[in-house]
């Protein structure tokens, strides 16, 4: 499962990806992610309604968790809210505020590393089955 992990976050205050590490992430997408960095990736999860601190201005928009096996990943998803996704591109670390406090955290095991401008992209192992 391919994860972009910025190198702002990491100088700022994260830790280097190591191949062969173990780490528990944040993880959000959206489709910009998709489109910036594409890749074969294709992985539909079931949405469920977030309950979190942050709240959405946009009545078009619902925070959700899309979770398929030991994956949960924050959503901007359009209103109302679909049963599934489909995610595609890239999973994003993240750290800071790019998800709210209470998203799920993912635990997987970093398989491969390929370096990009501004940032690195993770091959994570995580177990996708329930």
């Amino acid at each position: 499962m391919p994860v972009l992990v910025d190198d702002w976050q990491m100088d700022c205050c994260g830790t280097r990806p190591v191949l062969g590490a173990r780490v528990s992430w944040t993880l959000n997408w959206t489709p910009w992610y998709a489109e910036r960095v594409p890749t074969a990736m294709r992985l539909r999860a079931r949405l469920e309604p977030g309950r979190f601190s942050w709240t959405c201005e946009n009545p078009e928009v619902v925070p959700a968790i899309a979770r398929v096996g030991g994956v949960s990943v924050y959503v901007p998803a359009p209103a109302p809210l679909a049963e599934e996704i489909v995610l595609t591109g890239v999973l994003h670390e993240d750290h800071h505020d790019g998800a709210p406090p209470e998203t799920p955290l993912t635990t997987g095991l970093i398989t491969a590393l390929r370096r990009l401008e501004h940032a690195t992209l993770v091959d994570l192992d995580v177990l996708l089955s329930d």
